[in-house]
């Protein structure tokens, strides 16, 4: 029982925002899947509760932390330091992944009614916001889902416009003895959006010199960057024990977390198909805005496409809940072979990788789980790209509804640069580097307490990667030391309750690396229940702050953020007022962004050269059906 409950519950960041689970009668369970964890796929039930609804921009959830360039479904840069944790190929462009639907982050769900969810939001300027999801049984050992988000918005400045939209459709099916196992996605996501380079000149915006935002003249006015990107995923899996586990009651939690009984494992076969298209375009190469042109002084036309086949072959015995009573070990074994074509307008590159795989979990002294995993590349590039993790969880306290954990973490590894580090061509930049593996040392220290959590973080760095002040990639000579702490914890006094989280950045006054010092994310509200508790509501205010820092700027050409000294960013506190209403199944919610524009300084940008919206009003839907 003890792995159920610990992974059941979110460690440090919750699945949702919510921070109090008030569960309708009607249950809906859903479940993250990776074929390359170690974890027991983590079952969550649909919160319906109305924390945190009102902030439905990707980039604005609970404990994650973004500089944007203004307007939602644009490019974004992490203000909160986090390496990538993984090996293997990657092309380098993640400035657009928050608003994209891959296999690690759509949801399968295990439902017995079908069952829908629409959330819709308007906003000022024709923002348009919209989310559903749809799941059904259409037999009982198979069932389909649907997901689709759209972000539409013209932004407040000129050539700011985003419509993105992503879709996924999938599909699992089980054997009647529940040995045969088949989970199936085809998934598309596609980004269109302007890219104006940022407002000509920043004084036009600091003394307010123009009410008319949009006759504010930007940098680009015909620049237009394009992803397109289509995936296949069918993982096939085998349970080879004659007694499978007994199939869950979803509406029944304890049936969820009974113990599963004791079996040899499963094999599975996972075959991956991903396209991806990358395009930016510019009608006006010649504006003087880009450093050099290469070939074209008319026209702007730069593609990257990236083909990707993946096969994968597995063992694994992580289906078993167990591992306290039954005192075994846990373990996971995977061969993944990857072929991969990238092709740019100057030339193809034909990749051939093998990636081996070993995970193991094992519990003792009744209290303690040990994780252990790691991964090795063979062939071509990222040959030798290895990483080795560690982590235990101590459950600890006598009543595990009190949700009191901590978990230490351990991780080396030891990447090659992502290929647009390493080549790129296109008609305003061309490099041809050798730069070396980068290095990563980390540990974090995590500790959670009902509704409150802490977490330490510390990286060690070796031949850090980033883009200098020319825009260029750079690796640094030194070893880099940063630490992130953050604090959350929830107030609730009466009928107020008070949500904080606190981050604090050390980078060791990096020259290659800039972090705001300190994040201060706030929700200060009163909940009330009116109409003898036929109407829920809350009522109060969103509060943001990160210190002063130089943040990157943002090279379209390119989509990635660079190093820059000449303007500081932050310093400022941008407050949210907002009411939301839930009337049975239904959570309707108002907001007016920005309120307090105006009663301070015009400094609010996250990013240079890129101001953040005035104030703007928001309206939003959300509604449930089971049918």
């Amino acid at each position: 029982m003890l792995l159920a409950v610990i992974y059941s519950m979110p460690i440090i960041a919750s699945e949702n925002d919510s921070i109090k689970p008030k569960i309708d009668s009607t249950a809906v369970f859903h479940y993250l899947n990776s074929v390359d964890s170690i974890y027991i796929p983590k079952l969550f039930l649909i919160d319906t509760c109305l924390d945190g609804v009102q902030k439905y921009d990707p980039l604005r959830k609970w404990h994650k932390y973004y500089s944007s360039l203004g307007n939602i479904g644009l490019a974004y840069d992490p203000m909160l330091f986090s390496p990538t944790h993984s090996v293997g190929f990657d092309y380098g462009i993640h400035s657009f992944d928050e608003y994209l639907f891959s296999n690690g982050n759509t949801k399968s769900y295990k439902t017995i009614i079908p069952y829908t969810d629409i959330f819709y939001v308007m906003g000022r300027n024709k923002e348009h916001f919209l989310n559903v999801t749809h799941t059904q049984n259409i037999k009982r050992n198979l069932s389909i889902g649907l997901d689709f988000r759209l972000i539409n918005s013209p932004g407040f400045y000129a050539s700011q416009k985003s419509d993105n939209s992503s879709i996924v459709f999938s599909t699992n099916y089980s054997s009647n003895n529940k040995r045969y196992n088949i989970l199936a996605k085809f998934l598309h996501n596609g980004v269109k959006v302007q890219e104006n380079g940022g407002i000509e000149n920043d004084s036009a915006f600091d003394y307010n010199q123009e009410a008319n935002r949009r006759i504010i003249e930007v940098n680009l006015n015909d620049a237009m960057r394009r992803i397109k990107e289509t995936e296949v995923y069918v993982q096939n899996s085998y349970i080879l024990s004659k007694n499978p586990p007994p199939v869950a009651d979803t509406n029944n939690m304890q049936d969820l977390l009974k113990p599963k009984l004791f079996n040899p494992g499963n094999i599975s076969h996972t075959f991956v198909f991903n396209r991806k298209l990358i395009i930016y375009e510019d009608k006006d190469p010649a504006s003087g805005f880009y450093p050099v042109i290469n070939h074209d002084s008319l026209l702007t036309y730069d593609s990257t496409a990236i083909i990707k086949f993946e096969n994968r072959i597995g063992w694994s015995n992580f289906d078993n809940y167990d591992l306290q009573e039954n005192n075994f070990l846990n373990a996971a074994f995977g061969l993944t072979m990857r072929n991969i074509k990238l092709s740019n307008d100057s030339s193809d590159h034909i990749i051939n990788q093998l990636a081996l795989s070993a995970k193991a979990a094992k519990s003792f002294l009744k209290k303690f789980i040990a994780y252990l995993d790691a991964d090795y590349i063979i062939g071509d590039y990222n040959n030798g790209d290895h990483l080795l993790r560690g982590q235990i969880n101590w459950l600890f306290g006598n009543d595990t509804v009190n949700e009191k954990l901590v978990v230490f973490k351990l991780g080396y590894y030891n990447q090659e640069p992502a290929f647009l580090y390493q080549q790129h061509y296109s008609n305003n930049f061309i490099w041809n580097n050798d730069l070396g593996k980068q290095q990563v040392l980390s540990s974090s220290l995590n500790l959670r307490i009902k509704n409150f959590t802490a977490r330490i973080n510390y990286y060690n760095i070796n031949s850090f990667l980033y883009f200098n002040l020319s825009a260029l990639p750079e690796q640094s000579d030194n070893s880099i030391n940063v630490i992130t702490a953050s604090v959350f914890k929830s107030f609730i006094l009466g009928k107020f309750q008070l949500d904080n989280e606190v981050v604090y950045q050390y980078d060791g006054r990096s020259d290659v690396l800039r972090l705001p010092d300190l994040i201060l994310n706030h929700s200060v509200y009163l909940n009330l229940d009116l109409f003898k508790r036929a109407v829920s509501t809350q009522t109060g205010v969103d509060i943001f702050y990160n210190t002063a820092y130089y943040a990157n700027s943002y090279m379209p050409a390119t989509a990635v953020f660079y190093l820059q000294n000449d303007k500081k960013t932050g310093n400022y506190v941008y407050v949210d007022f907002f009411m939301n209403f839930k009337i049975k199944r239904a959570i309707i919610f108002a907001k007016y962004e920005h309120i307090n524009k105006g009663l301070f300084n015009s400094n609010y940008y996250m990013t240079p050269h890129y101001p953040m919206p005035d104030g703007a009003f928001k309206f939003g839907v959300k509604w449930r059906f089971y049918n």
